[in-house]
């Protein structure tokens, strides 16, 4: 007996190595280049091409606040279209309440919403999104679980099991109106009520047919406040991140995250925060900075020093051999009717090509016509059918693509004069039909 234990106890302990190794070795693997995004109190086009300046990278994502009770509540449809034209994904946290109305909003609470009060909003909202062209990333009720907005589910007569029937009915409704270009994003905040822990996580959860991502808000605080203390990247956000990917494998964007200057090393704690983003949970997707001076100075501009390790952090990250990060745009080209110098008709054959130098992968591409806006991103294909615009002349077509990391191309064109279709004279055609009648 003593002698099947210890057989027993060595296989154990094999197969312990194993297992360990197999861990090990999917850890080691795991390293992913999430998307970069912004959050700037800003909204203007040139905010954001400033920032991006500033910080040497483009963004692949843009996120603002869009409430309600705000000026009609209405989609800021040019932003939105100007963020995709400039090749990155508008986020829009779409917020039921007035702003600077405090929580208690009884018009804004959770049965007033699933109840159908705001049913005329809400699809007047999806009609405007589904005229977009493009995706836009939709985030309702955010931060649910805490108790500082009106759609949370502790205040405002709310119950949490309320939350999740909310965000199905916004969901429905949109579906409804058969708007097929939103990805839903729920956002709980990185810890909340009832033990400012994790525990509610699930019962917030719409469920996988309601949502394409799962997102965590989160801050290092640092000293800045008198109940707070220095927290790291894994302190902040990797309990959120183990509660959810235990119940749901959607991806994960960091939707809100930024660390005050207080307390410890800003720049250390954006080096941190963007490898072990990269290197130890591989669920995420995205991180979004939140870039304002509010509690905090949350900015990364805010000292020299965190600009630079922010910088540092998104253009060399930390990646083992065989994983090296894509900064390199994709190139490629389009030709009309192979080559062709003319046609007499606007309706043309597209040879599209594309290569990815830098080894993420060619995603998608977006055409359009000379002067007219770019149509939405998608699937690259080697040929495709396209329309060309009204009346005679050399008409252009525009390329550009997008590879897997998130770099846009250069614009590439190609020409070709539409001509006017030239009419058969009755002579021609007795002609034509005097030889089609030979024997």
């Amino acid at each position: 007996m003593a002698r099947v234990n210890g057989i027993i106890k060595a296989n154990i302990i094999v197969l312990l190595a194993l297992l360990t190794g197999m861990l090990f070795a999917e850890h080691a693997s795991a390293v992913t280049n999430p998307q970069i995004g912004i959050f700037l109190p800003d909204r203007t086009s040139q905010a954001i091409s400033d920032h991006q300046s500033k910080v040497g990278l483009h963004q692949d994502i843009v996120m603002f606040y869009q409430a309600w009770g705000f000026n009609g509540g209405d989609l800021d449809a040019e932003r939105v279209q100007w963020i995709i034209n400039n090749g990155s994904t508008p986020m829009i946290t779409w917020e039921p309440w007035a702003w600077g109305g405090g929580v208690d909003q009884t018009d804004y609470s959770l049965s007033k919403i699933s109840g159908g009060t705001h049913d005329v909003y809400i699809r007047k909202f999806a009609q405007s999104v589904k005229l977009v062209n493009g995706i836009v990333y939709l985030r309702p009720m955010h931060e649910m679980n805490g108790d500082w907005y009106p759609w949370a589910g502790t205040v405002n007569g709310n119950k949490p099991e309320q939350y999740a029937p909310a965000f199905r009915h916004i969901v429905d409704i949109f579906r409804q109106e058969g708007v097929a270009n939103v990805r839903w994003v729920w956002s709980p905040n990185n810890s909340g009520l009832p033990d400012w822990g994790t525990s509610s996580f699930q019962s917030y959860y719409p469920g996988d047919d309601y949502v394409d991502f799962a997102a965590i808000d989160g801050y290092n605080f640092g000293t800045s406040m008198s109940w707070s203390k220095w927290a790291s990247f894994d302190d902040v956000f990797g309990p959120a991140y183990r509660t959810i990917t235990a119940f749901t494998q959607k991806p994960i964007i960091i939707a809100e995250v930024s660390t005050a200057e207080d307390g410890g090393s800003k720049a250390d704690w954006i080096r941190d925060a963007y490898n072990k983003a990269r290197t130890v949970y591989p669920k995420i997707s995205a991180v979004i900075w939140f870039n304002e001076r509010k509690e905090a100075d949350w900015r990364v501009e805010s000292s020299t020093e965190s600009l630079a390790a922010y910088k540092a952090a998104l253009s060399s990250p930390t990646a083992p051999p065989g994983n090296p990060v894509d900064n390199t745009p994709p190139t490629g080209s389009v030709t009309i009717n192979n080559g062709a110098v003319r046609t007499k008709s606007r309706k043309v054959t597209l040879a599209l090509q594309g290569v990815d130098a830098g080894g993420s992968g060619l995603g998608s591409v977006r055409l359009k016509n000379r002067a007219g806006a770019w149509g939405p991103w998608q699937k690259l294909t080697q040929t495709k059918q396209w329309t060309l615009t009204t009346g005679r002349g050399t008409k252009r077509v525009y390329l550009q693509l997008k590879d897997g990391a998130g770099n846009v191309s250069s614009s590439y064109a190609d020409a070709i004069k539409l001509t006017r279709a030239q009419r058969t004279t009755l002579r021609e055609r007795e002609r034509f039909a005097k030889r089609s009648a030979r024997p």
